[in-house]
């Protein structure tokens, strides 16, 4: 599978050191790269071994009978717009979250992939984790009974120190709301499932920038179960997720001792552990999957896409569709920091 890179920042970087930690690390090649500072990606076709410096997104479309995948690494405003002519071409895209910013764009993307016959996919790597995926069988078993209640968070853990502070003039900034946060909305209607009705509360930023620093969803789903969800930049939790059923609960990630400076940690987006407890809180099951990555677990998603590929499928049985709009829809309805509304999702 050869791959070609839009963007040239710190995720395009760890999807291509990740590369190695996949089961396919020989059959994946990064073929050339497209990035507005042609000096940063010289760098990266240099030390990635590229064929490939292409000088305007118009060339890389061009030469695209040379490779089988685009991936889209850039800032979160200009997802869009570069993954339309792209699947207008019939050219396969891989497009870091969030796909797109609005519902009516996300949604006019999956409709041109499915008319192209190609693959279109959602990079929220929440449900790839061999944690994760684990966890959904012990529920599919009745490990805690029927779900009824779901917390997800992401309030954001900085190794670094630094607490996000956009100027009000970056236009490209567009907040935790529409960027974080879907990964542990990923987890609420993954688990029960569409939701149909959702309120509420937003912060701004310090610095009085129009995007949402931190968020907090509730929703009610179709099944009627709750769930509650917290996106945040500028909060920190252990970034966990609960799961709360008729027969016992279940924490999903947050073991502290999972974090390093490398910005590896058992999360929510990419959790390695998770604890399964009875009606008692007696502790039944330890559950520890650490994996081998260069990137938050980016190479599970690329171990999928290229799988994907090989399969001749064009859309995800794990990052579907149907979440992928969902979560959008969500996102854009409740990107307003007016408090308090309920929104009728269905």
């Amino acid at each position: 599978m050869k791959v070609v890179f839009i963007g040239a920042g710190r995720i395009t970087r760890w999807f291509l050191d990740d590369i190695k930690n996949t089961k396919y690390h020989d059959d994946i090649v990064p073929y050339g790269i497209y990035n507005l500072t042609i000096e940063q990606a010289k760098e990266y076709q240099e030390k990635y071994q590229m064929a490939k410096v292409y000088h305007s997104l118009e060339e890389l479309i061009a030469d695209h009978a040379n490779y089988d995948l685009a991936y889209i690494g850039t800032s979160d405003g200009t997802h869009y717009e570069i993954a339309k002519p792209l699947l207008a071409h019939k050219i396969n895209v891989y497009c870091e979250k969030p796909l797109a910013l609005t519902y009516h764009q996300a949604t006019e993307l999956y409709e041109l992939a499915h008319q192209n016959n190609v693959l279109l996919f959602d990079g929220i790597k929440t449900g790839f984790s061999k944690a994760y995926q684990a966890m959904k069988k012990d529920l599919a078993n009745g490990i805690i009974g029927e779900v009824q209640y779901v917390q997800a968070s992401h309030a954001k853990v900085s190794t670094s120190g630094k607490i996000a502070n956009p100027q009000p003039t970056d236009k490209n900034f567009v907040g935790f709301h529409l960027a974080g946060g879907m990964y542990a909305l990923f987890i609420s209607l993954d688990i029960l499932g569409p939701a149909k009705v959702v309120n509420y509360l937003n912060n701004y930023y310090n610095s009085v920038h129009p995007a949402i620093a931190t968020s907090v969803l509730n929703l009610r789903h179709e099944n009627n179960g709750i769930s509650t969800v917290l996106g945040s930049d500028t909060l920190t939790n252990d970034l966990s997720a609960m799961l709360l059923g008729t027969k016992g609960y279940i924490k999903l990630g947050g073991n502290l001792a999972k974090y390093n400076a490398d910005y590896h940690k058992d999360s929510c987006h990419m959790a390695y552990t998770y604890e399964v407890y009875d009606n008692q809180s007696h502790l039944i099951k330890t559950v520890d999957l650490p994996i081998q990555t260069a990137g938050e677990g980016l190479c599970l998603e690329i171990e999928h896409v290229y799988e994907l590929l090989q399969a001749n499928k064009t859309t995800s049985p794990i990052m579907t569709p149907a979440i992928s709009l969902a979560i959008i829809k969500i996102l854009e309805l409740t990107n307003n920091v007016n408090d308090t509304k309920v929104i009728k999702l269905t």
